[in-house]
């Protein structure tokens, strides 16, 4: 059986590949660190919105891919 899975993994089979290395070669997968900054490098502004205003903003991305699309 590992020798199918190996053979899998070193013909292509992208799936068998990840798997052979996670459990055969102790390969992990690591978490990406990710920093947001706002504009020109500064804080990020953040503000608080109802629910009403955020869904106004929805729909009005909706309607201009509808105009758009």
């Amino acid at each position: 059986m590992a020798q199918s899975l190996y053979n899998k993994a070193t013909g292509g089979d992208t799936i068998a590949a990840i798997f052979w290395l996670k459990c055969r070669a102790h390969w992990k997968e690591t978490a990406q660190a990710v920093e947001l900054t706002g504009a020109n490098g500064g804080p990020l502004v953040v503000q608080s919105m109802t629910d009403a205003e955020l869904e106004a903003i929805a729909a009005s991305g909706r309607r201009s891919r509808r105009r758009s699309g």
